[in-house]
């Protein structure tokens, strides 16, 4: 969770953005397992670039995934 507020109190799991604009560019690497599973590992990152305000935190996501076909 996060705000785009400038002037808001924030809990210690929130985190001030400075805007409700923002960029998310994403890169995944996967391989197949087998004709149905598939795993990848990506990288998120969350942000303005500053271009909305000066406040620009960001935010970076790593994670894992696991695709199976139905």
């Amino acid at each position: 969770t996060g705000s785009a507020e400038k002037f808001q109190d924030l809990t210690n799991d929130e985190i001030d953005f400075g805007s409700r604009v923002l960029f998310e560019p994403e890169v995944a690497v996967g391989t197949k397992v087998n004709s149905r599973l598939s795993i990848e590992a990506s990288w998120v990152h969350m942000s303005h670039a500053q271009l909305f305000s000066r406040q620009n935190p960001g935010i970076d996501n790593l994670g894992v995934r696991l695709n199976l076909s139905l």
